[in-house]
């Protein structure tokens, strides 16, 4: 690749070795902080004099882990505080930037105060696949100057971030959602990618037709709001539809004239002596409960009965603008998360919360006074955390930026590496200790990553094998949903594809050990030395797809 310009803020060419070139819109000098750049020199000196460290061979990136470095009479060793956080936590979005409330009004991100409601979700995908709506109540708002970036999406919606800001996108080629800072919404080989989009924002409609509406289905119309299904499913387990009733007269006609002023979608029902005005798509609703505010429907309102977090569409980054340092608002929630200008969007860190994890290692320092003192981190753990500066200056510390992994376990990508960035740490944490001869991710029939563990030692003969994580939205995602909503394992056998732990039908070990996932491949090789039976060639991944082969190398 060639050398960078000297001035990165210009728009510029970069060169790959290969007969295409990449247009580089001008964006910030990306520099590390001289906290990150000592925590790192410090970690891997540290990580050199320690024969113990579990998490592989060097050369080993910095992972903001939260890892703590003491020092006894046999050197340093590691252990890891309450959590760790992320440099992206820390930053937001321009104070003009709107979010939605949970009484389903937008107002200004910097206008909002301690303890007020907004429309979240949930940060990280539950077991069942599906995000929920969540209520996520202000637990701070400050604003502040960063780095930022002018956005425009390609429905026409502008937003002015900080460079770190997290959004739930797809990558170029669709797929699962994660979350991606704002200057990685254009990946580096040109494609954009795509944020989800729950709604429109809206205005409060003052027109005559609104006023008129707000009255009528105030006086004749209801709201039919209610869970269903447990709050999941088709439709995503709820019922919600406005509907006003009237005799076919002068009143229902205006009522039909205003909503089509007004561009809603809606249906009309014919019953004996009366008619109805049916609205049921969720967005529809939601816009005229939020826009046209009858006072009366909108009380009966609950936002924790919209359940699941369906995305109205993705919108495909079109440009991005570096603007220099700008204020930002740098806003904490309960959920982690809120909708700004309809985007799904994460916020912030909170000083107080960040200062709990500062007081739990300052009291374990305080038992190792030399660690703290040769560290020269004193000052640090004295000094409470009570702004973004604080925040930003101890994630960037050797007491937090500090966990020495190789890169496949800290941002690889299956294939090559299930990452602590990509995938959750009670899965990718168990490469740490198991058995090199277990293969922890294999494939399901779709094709997507499965983290498996044997239900048996080594030798035991047993094949079955447990099924720990299965990509959020496949179909074994809900088949193990299933089984754990039922306070159930979920494994696989030979005689059922889909079968909890505590079904009546199960075949024989010498069966089970014979006809496993090629996961279990090396499990079934340990057991056939103990109970003699198949080959390796026997082993048939007959339950993740047929495969023969080891998916992951």
């Amino acid at each position: 690749m060639t050398q960078p310009p000297a001035d990165p803020t210009q728009d510029h060419q970069e060169r790959e070795n290969q007969p295409w070139a990449i247009n580089i819109p001008g964006h910030a000098q990306r520099s590390d902080s001289p906290e990150y750049v000592h925590s790192r020199q410090t970690m891997n000196n540290m990580a050199s004099q320690v024969s113990t460290l579990i998490y592989g061979q060097p050369p080993y990136e910095d992972h903001h882990g939260g890892g703590l470095w003491l020092k006894d009479a046999q050197g340093w060793f590691l252990v890891r505080n309450l959590v760790g956080m992320e440099w992206s936590s820390q930053f937001c979005m321009s104070p003009d930037v709107r979010v939605l409330t949970v009484d389903l009004q937008w107002v200004p991100i910097g206008e909002v105060r301690v303890g007020d409601h907004l429309a979240g979700f949930d940060e990280v995908i539950p077991f069942s696949g599906r995000r929920r709506w969540q209520r996520s109540v202000v637990e701070r708002n400050e604003i502040i100057s960063r780095p930022c970036y002018d956005l425009t999406f390609e429905d026409g919606t502008q937003v002015r971030a900080s460079a770190d800001h997290l959004w739930l996108a797809c990558g170029p080629g669709g797929g699962v959602a994660s979350w991606y800072r704002t200057d990685a919404l254009v990946s580096r080989q040109g494609g954009a990618r795509a944020v989800l989009k729950s709604v429109e924002p809206w205005e409060e409609d003052t027109s005559w037709e609104a006023g008129y509406l707000a009255a009528a289905f105030d006086g004749e119309g209801h709201l039919v709001h209610s869970v269903k299904g447990g709050g999941s499913g088709h439709g995503g387990g709820q019922n919600l539809a406005l509907v006003f009733s009237q005799r076919d007269n002068e009143v229902y006609t205006e009522v039909v004239r205003c909503l089509k002023h007004l561009d809603y979608t809606f249906r009309e029902d014919q019953r004996p002596d009366i008619r109805q005005v049916v609205i049921s798509r969720r967005y529809e609703v939601l816009r005229f409960l939020g826009s046209i505010r009858p006072r009366r429907l909108l009380a009966k309102f609950q936002f924790e009965w919209l359940c699941q977090f369906n995305a109205l569409g993705r919108v495909k980054i079109t440009e991005t603008v570096f603007v220099g340092d700008q204020p930002v608002a740098v806003v904490s929630t309960s959920s982690g998360t809120y909708i700004a200008e309809g985007l799904a969007s994460h916020n912030c860190a909170d000083p107080a919360k960040v200062d709990l994890i500062r007081q739990n290692a300052k009291r374990l320092y305080a038992a190792f006074p030399g660690a703290a003192q040769e560290l020269g981190i004193q000052q640090l753990l004295d000094t409470p955390i009570t702004d973004a500066a604080g925040v930003a200056q101890w994630t960037d510390s050797i007491c937090n930026a500090s966990v020495p992994l190789p890169t496949p376990a800290h941002t690889g990508v299956l294939p090559t590496g299930g990452g602590v960035h990509h995938y959750p740490s009670p899965i990718t944490e168990i490469a740490f200790f198991k058995h090199d001869s277990f293969q922890l991710w294999v494939t399901d029939q779709q094709g997507n990553p499965v983290a498996v563990a044997p239900v048996s030692p080594p030798g035991s003969g047993d094949g079955r094998i447990h099924v720990l994580y299965a990509t959020p939205g496949s179909d074994l995602a809900d088949q193990v949903s299933q089984a754990e909503a039922q306070s159930q394992p979920f494994w696989r056998s030979r005689h059922s594809r889909d079968k909890p732990a505590d079904s009546a039908d199960v075949p024989t070990r010498r069966e089970e050990t014979c006809r496993v996932s090629c996961a279990a491949r090396a499990s079934c090789r340990e057991g056939r030395d103990a109970s003699g039976g198949c080959s390796s060639d026997d082993v048939l991944a007959e339950q993740f797809g047929g495969r023969q082969e080891a998916p992951f190398s």
